[in-house]
């Protein structure tokens, strides 16, 4: 279902817990990502008289995404009260 991480899988993780993206086989060490800069482009929803809201997901300070690699960092959830 997602061919970045066909290759990540339990047996790969049992020792370090990870598996660094992308991992395309089942081979693979993993590898880096490429990031690269882009032009910052507004949003095209736009709050008005109907919708005059904007809603996002909440994140905790130090975590990435779900905390599906960060949730157990014992250094990172020190920083849990911090304010975001």
């Amino acid at each position: 279902m997602c061919p970045l991480y066909f290759g990540a899988t339990y047996e790969k993780m049992s020792g370090s817990g990870y598996v660094p993206w992308l991992c395309l086989t089942e081979d693979s060490p993993g590898g880096k990502g490429l990031l690269f800069a882009t032009e910052l482009r507004p949003p095209m929803e736009q709050t008005d008289s109907d919708f005059p809201l904007v809603l996002s997901t909440g994140r905790e300070v130090g975590h990435y995404s779900c905390r599906s690699m960060t949730g157990n960092c014992t250094a990172l959830q020190t920083l849990a009260d911090e304010p975001g």
